[in-house]
């Protein structure tokens, strides 16, 4: 009976192990827009400008201080700095499975070593739990700390419960001080671990167990006290600008965050079942896992603490609930606990447990990998791919010192290396501290914006929305530049392709069932600001196939003409008739003079006659069609007309961007008309 149930579990462990194989080789190439953040906070670093995201301003707009040294000295190597930090989030999960595994073995097990096979001790339930969730594996093969994080708190909980055991030692306390400096809830965590442990320690009647935790504590202060100064001294704050940027408060915050936890419980349903732990410790058969095991309810602790300030914080918009991700080696371990506790119970809770661990690894593998995760996951590495190609054409297009604003302040501010203005505040210091923001229980992180603050700092090219730009708002700032009759009369819009990736590979790229990014007509259809081509297939079942495409980039830039216009509109203020007066005053003294009549005015004329028309039939493309013909003859002839036409056909079919342009153009054709 141990051979079969050691080949029935060798199965379900090497399909396991298979699957993550699969997946690791899938995400190995996967990038993320904010991982290019850290990159450029470290590459100013090694050019002796400082930890600075922009030459010359101090705002601290990572939360991940390791990370970013360890990239700065990949780059000093000159390593791949993409590489190099996917080696290190490889080498951290490794550790995470081996510290999983070996805290496993200080609880209740389903099976004793002398009843298995050397694999079986390696692929312990936990490991093998842990390898079905996909959010590990992508998150282990990612260019981003998580990863190191999640090792450095299952390390650091690993080794307290050691020196627990021997009632002795403070190494943790290194552990903990290198977690608190890879993100700030680090020393949360080292708070609730240390109290958690404190009293699983009291419960068991260790010596001295309240002096070493103090003692614990005392280290901790100590080695974490001196960054936190020098955080202040630096960036004249104990927090990250990023804290000021995302953490709006209230309860807007918390939706967002019941929520973020809600579709975590929804996708990953067995680890989320390791939250309800503290209350099946009550139960009859569970009780003795609590009582022979105090370690199993200090982890479980730490577990809900972590949910909790997760909770608090809001959430996340990362693919794989990345902030749940350090608790998942947790979650498996005490799942495991307890049907090892259950198996001890008799033989009727052995065969229950043995069966329960095979169906939670099915139940993992299809829980998390049918879900929209791997779509986001796909969203966010073409949003860091584009950005890098963005970047370089912006570093090609634009000179040194053109500062740009985007919403996207990873890839494309670090392939380009422009000075930029961080629209969502991330990075900037002015947009994270401003009270206002969208109320929405959407993406955490993307309320905070100032439309405002941006047009006054002049950016040489504006991106809204996405790496490639869009041509409608999407955040707060886009919004507000949008409403802003200053940033329609002093930008245009200018669309540039970038060159086709699909010309050099052509085959597919991603597949996905259903219709992720939703079905078109003919079945396929262009995301020029993905740089993909999506094709619909019905056949064998539906699915979508994802393919190199055009990138188009969709941004605004300012109109050179009216550079010397600024002053008048810093006089004007909010008074939008009188600066459009002042302009028309400035525009009269230097105007050309009416056109005259000629056969070529009146051609212009009738075909403008001939849109009109068209325009009142609600032909709008024939419309579209005859006013660009009219544009194109009006280049030397100059006649009003043709631009108050387009502003007329803009406004019927909603472009009021568009509109402002055209009437704007027809005023500078006639500074003395009506207009």
């Amino acid at each position: 009976m141990q051979d079969r149930r050691g080949r029935g579990w060798g199965l379900v462990a090497g399909l396991a192990v298979g699957i993550a194989v699969a997946d690791a080789l899938r995400y190995s190439g996967y990038l993320i827009d904010d991982t290019f953040i850290s990159f450029r906070y470290a590459r100013n670093l090694l050019d002796g400008y400082g930890l600075v995201f922009n030459v010359g301003e101090r705002v601290e707009g990572y939360t991940n201080f390791l990370f970013v040294l360890f990239a700065a000295l990949a780059m000093r190597l000159h390593l791949d700095p993409v590489m190099a930090t996917k080696t290190l989030s490889v080498a951290a999960a490794a550790v995470t499975l081996c510290c999983t595994a070996w805290m496993e073995r200080q609880g209740p097990g389903l099976w004793a070593p002398r009843d298995t096979h050397w694999w079986s001790r390696m692929l312990s339930p936990a490991v093998v739990l842990l390898l079905t969730l996909q959010a590990f594996t992508y998150w282990a093969m990612a260019s981003f700390e998580t990863m190191l994080f999640t090792a450095l708190l299952t390390a650091a909980l690993a080794r307290l419960m050691r020196e627990g055991i021997a009632a002795r030692g403070h190494a943790s306390v290194a552990l903990f001080a290198a977690l608190a400096l890879t993100r700030p809830e680090g020393v949360f965590l080292c708070g609730a671990a240390t109290a958690a442990f404190a009293l699983a320690d009291w419960r068991m009647g260790r010596p001295r167990p309240l002096l070493r935790h103090v003692v614990n504590v005392a280290l901790f202060v100590a080695a974490v006290a001196p960054y936190g100064l020098w955080r202040w001294w630096y960036y004249g704050r104990l927090l990250p600008n990023t804290f000021y940027a995302k953490v709006t408060g209230g309860t807007v915050q918390l939706a967002t965050g019941l929520r973020h936890a809600a579709d975590w419980i929804r996708e990953y349903p067995l680890p989320a079942a390791a939250l309800l732990l503290p209350a099946a410790l009550g139960s009859p058969r569970l009780r003795t896992l609590s009582a022979r095991y105090p370690y199993c309810a200090a982890i479980s602790l730490v577990v809900l603490a972590h949910a909790a300030y997760v909770v608090l914080a809001g959430g996340d918009f990362m693919p794989f609930f990345r902030f749940f991700v350090p608790i998942l080696p947790l979650c498996c371990l005490l799942l495991a606990w307890s049907l090892g506790a259950l198996a001890a119970t008799g033989p009727g809770g052995a065969r229950l447990a043995h069966a329960a661990i095979a169906g939670a690894v099915l139940i993992n593998l299809a829980a998390s990998h049918l879900s929209e995760q791997p779509y986001r996951a796909f969203v966010a590495h073409r949003t860091a791919l584009v950005g890098e190609r963005v970047g370089a054409w912006l570093r090609a297009e634009r000179r040194p010192d053109d500062l740009i604003a985007l919403n996207t302040a990873g890839a494309v501010p670090y392939a380009s290396g422009l000075p930029t203005i961080d629209m969502l505040g991330l990075t900037d210091a002015q947009i994270a501290q401003r009270p206002v923001y969208i109320a929405s229980t959407g993406w955490a992180g993307h309320r905070k914006g100032w439309g405002d603050y941006v047009l006054g700092r002049r950016p040489a090219a504006i991106l809204w929305y996405n790496s490639a730009g869009a041509r409608e708002p999407f955040y707060l700032s886009d919004h507000e530049l949008a409403d802003s009759p200053f940033f329609r009369f002093f930008y245009r819009l200018r669309m540039q392709a970038l060159p086709d990736a699909s010309d050099r590979n052509r085959r597919p790229i991603a597949r996905f069932l259903g219709t992720p990014f939703g079905a078109a007509a003919d079945g396929s259809a262009n995301w020029l600001d993905l740089g993909i081509t999506a094709t619909i297939l019905n056949s064998p079942v539906q699915h979508t196939v994802l393919a190199e495409g055009p990138t188009v980039v969709t941004f605004f830039e300012p109109d050179g003409r009216d550079t010397p216009l600024w002053p008048l509109a810093a006089r004007s203020g909010s008074d939008v008739a009188a600066f459009v007066d002042a302009v028309a005053s400035a525009w009269s003294r230097t105007a050309k003079p009416p056109p005259l009549p000629s056969p070529a005015l009146d051609a212009i004329h009738a075909t403008c006659e001939s849109a009109r028309q068209a325009i009142g039939a609600g032909r709008y493309a024939e419309a579209r069609a005859l006013l660009s013909q009219a544009a194109d003859a009006n280049v030397t002839v100059r006649s009003p007309r043709v631009y108050q036409y387009i502003a007329n056909l803009a406004v019927v079919t909603g472009d009021l961007f568009a509109a402002t342009v055209a009437q704007k153009e027809a005023l500078r054709a006639r500074p003395d008309s009506a207009l």
